[in-house]
């Protein structure tokens, strides 16, 4: 990456920060600053065993650094709408070029769930948003993801709700990367069976 890309990336990420801790809810127990840092170290790895292009590299970055940040508009739904609006304002102001500011709007945007990936990049960032189903620290995050949903969304979800709507939504979720499918898809299938079988 160019030495200005770096620049912009960290400007991004002390502006993501401030916004965590100044703007967004502390009833937000899983859309943390904690969630975007992993989201990004996730999608590095992907970029890395992609070897992508800078660009994308960079687009991608970025786009982890913003996905959530809408949260700090005080509400889930439509979040990724501010959240986009927020990284184009931000990119405008750093003169990042349009065709890096359409990805990264591309990258937020297909975030959204049900998850639309167009391009190998937006499928690394849906991937790596839903990094977690897949890895050890699962049942921590839906601890927390339900603890917030109750405390932030204001639903009276019990553990029974729960699972149920859980094993809904792991029904419904695919990987799109191959890199996703393969290192983290098998985990995914036995939490899914643990849960239907409760």
């Amino acid at each position: 990456m160019t030495e200005n890309q770096f620049q912009v990336l960290a400007a991004a990420q002390n502006y993501a920060t401030d916004l965590y801790q100044t703007k967004v809810s502390k009833s937000i127990h899983f859309h943390t600053l904690q969630h975007t840092q992993e989201v990004l170290a996730a999608a590095e790895k992907m970029a890395e065993y992609y070897q992508l292009a800078d660009e994308d590299r960079f687009a991608l970055s970025i786009a982890a650094w913003f996905h959530d940040t809408g949260y700090s508009g005080g509400s889930a739904k439509g979040h990724e709408d501010l959240s986009a609006e927020l990284a184009v304002k931000f990119l405008n102001e750093h003169q990042v070029s349009q065709a890096i500011i359409d990805k990264v709007k591309g990258c937020i945007n297909a975030t959204r769930i049900p998850q639309t990936p167009n391009s190998l990049i937006e499928q690394i960032i849906c991937d790596a948003d839903l990094f977690h189903l897949g890895t050890g620290d699962f049942k921590e995050k839906n601890r927390l993801l339900r603890e917030e949903l109750n405390d932030f969304g204001g639903h009276n979800l019990s553990k029974k709700d729960w699972r149920k709507l859980n094993v809904e939504f792991l029904e419904k979720h695919n990987y799109f990367t191959s890199y996703a499918k393969e290192n983290l898809q098998p985990l995914k299938t036995v939490y899914q069976e643990e849960l239907k079988e409760k």
